[in-house]
């Protein structure tokens, strides 16, 4: 077919199907110019009694990346052509921001949402619209207005963001690349595709279609590079150490991953100030999205804050927490899970994680303070010599 369109003069680039459902239509692919695909984050079915949608928000769904990356080819360019999150789920302005991070991460030509309108008689107009479907698609019917974005703020008030993340290169193309063999072609997307597709590109190969370009293989069946039981594993359990520059460790404390001191340090010590500098701009412009609160009030070098010959044991950077936040209890024990922000659901009486400048501390005593300020390093040795005399 292919030759057929190139001998009656058709010279624009020229795919399959978007509609892989398996590795047989996928692996198909490789003799087209590029690849397509599409995929859905919300699906909606409506009919004269019923309305079903997937109301969830996009950290609640698994699957959509993982199959948008199996229709990737790794040695061809990547388009998808047809993509949505439908009206009415209440987290559709999600989508197209996370689409545009996670397709430049993944280094894809491109991505148009299903769709702009079906018509343009939108005079008078009915928010459910038409009949688009039978029930031949799921088995229900599908209405011209879930798909409507002209008229939805959800969605079309965000492509400019999402279009600038492109445009500017906010988020770039990830430098490693993974290509998974796929050995049946009836089989879809693996767990380890959807786990890797926001962390890496990734993509499909096959026996007779190998792929060149990624630096990395693995077998349909293998255990991801970064899985669901290795983030969650005490004491860093699925650590690159050679591509990490800082790691957390206690409750207040973050640590550079210097060379020379760690055993697979990666920073270089003239790159220690500039480093230190960067994350406590980071850290401090860090803002909790459900509260709009910024849980990290100041960062902190260990000379700003101590002193004395044992200065240089501490940490790296010290965190000073705004009131109501404080490390996870997962963090202390060197896991890191997907969420950035979560609710303690555990009992919480009190905490020591707070700025000094919320909780300056209380000092009672018998005795009467011969400083005229003390402070809490003062205390151990105070005790001592109060034990000792």
């Amino acid at each position: 077919m292919i030759a057929f369109q190139r001998g009656l003069g058709v010279k624009i680039p020229i795919t399959g199907t978007n509609w892989t459902i398996n590795g047989a239509v996928t692996r198909a692919q490789h003799v087209t110019d590029f690849n397509d695909g599409h995929s859905y984050f919300s699906w909606g079915r409506f009919d004269a009694t019923a309305r079903r949608i997937n109301d969830v928000a996009l950290t609640q769904q698994q699957g959509i990346f993982g199959r948008l990356a199996f229709n990737r080819l790794p040695d061809k360019p990547y388009f998808v052509s047809e993509w949505d999150m439908l009206w009415p789920c209440d987290y559709r302005a999600e989508s197209p921001i996370l689409m545009a991070a996670v397709g430049c991460l993944q280094n894809w030509a491109g991505y148009t949402i299903h769709t702009y309108a079906y018509s343009n008689r939108h005079t008078p107009y009915q928010p459910l619209g038409l009949e688009v479907s039978s029930r031949s698609i799921g088995n229900g019917y599908h209405r011209q207005g879930q798909f409507a974005t002209w008229n939805d703020p959800a969605k079309f008030g965000v492509f400019y963001h999402a279009s600038l993340i492109m445009r500017r290169g906010d988020m770039r193309p990830a430098v490693g690349s993974v290509a998974i063999k796929v050995d049946d072609l009836r089989l879809r997307n693996t767990e380890a595709m959807d786990l890797l597709a926001e962390h890496t590109r990734v993509g499909t190969e096959y026996e007779d279609v190998p792929a060149r370009s990624p630096q990395t293989h693995l077998g349909y069946n293998d255990a991801a590079p970064i899985d669901a039981a290795a983030r969650e594993a005490d004491y860093f359990g699925a650590v690159d150490w050679g591509g990490t520059q800082a790691y957390g460790l206690g409750i207040n404390s973050l640590y550079l991953n210097l060379a020379g001191r760690e055993p697979e340090g990666c920073v270089r010590a003239e790159d220690k100030r500039s480093l230190q500098e960067m994350l406590r701009t980071r850290l401090q412009a860090a803002v909790d999205p459900r509260t709009g609160e910024r849980p990290i009030y100041r960062v902190y070098r260990p000379e700003e804050i101590y002193t004395g010959p044992m200065v240089d044991k501490a940490p790296d950077l010290i965190i000073g927490y705004s009131p109501n936040y404080r490390a996870s209890w997962d963090t202390v024990l060197g896991k890191y899970p997907r969420e950035v922000f979560l609710d303690n659901l555990d009992p919480w009486s009190g905490d020591h994680c707070i700025d000094a400048a919320f909780m300056a501390g209380c000092l009672f005593s018998n005795r009467r303070f011969t400083r005229g300020e003390p402070a809490l390093e003062h205390l151990a040795p105070a005790i001592i010599r109060a034990l000792c005399t």
